[in-house]
């Protein structure tokens, strides 16, 4: 405890106080617009996401996978096509030989 004198000699004890303290401890009582911010972004974040089509963490990994499974059937359908391709020309010389034939 400090003690202070007020006017003719009278005292007054004031608690002593961890001055480091003092800064969390007015972040704790008062109201500031950064903690609104964060109740109003708790309380409404599914609204804005889905107003401003934003993609979740969630989203994005579900695209990822559906971009590497289509990845995968495209490389497929790309070496049937050059199998495919491959037997046209072979048929086609084929029906070449046949008609010079």
């Amino acid at each position: 405890m400090y003690s202070t004198v007020y006017g003719k000699g009278h005292k007054r004890e004031l608690p002593a106080t961890d001055i480091s303290r003092t800064p969390s401890i007015s972040e704790e009582r008062l109201p500031t617009l950064e903690k609104r911010l964060d109740r109003y972004f708790d309380t409404h974040m599914q609204a804005i996401v889905d107003e401003w089509g934003l993609v979740t963490a969630h989203d994005l990994a579900v695209f990822e996978k559906r971009l590497e499974d289509i990845s995968r059937e495209i490389k497929g359908l790309e070496s049937g096509r050059d199998r495919l391709e491959q037997r046209a020309l072979a048929v086609d010389a084929a029906l070449k030989e046949v008609e010079q034939s």
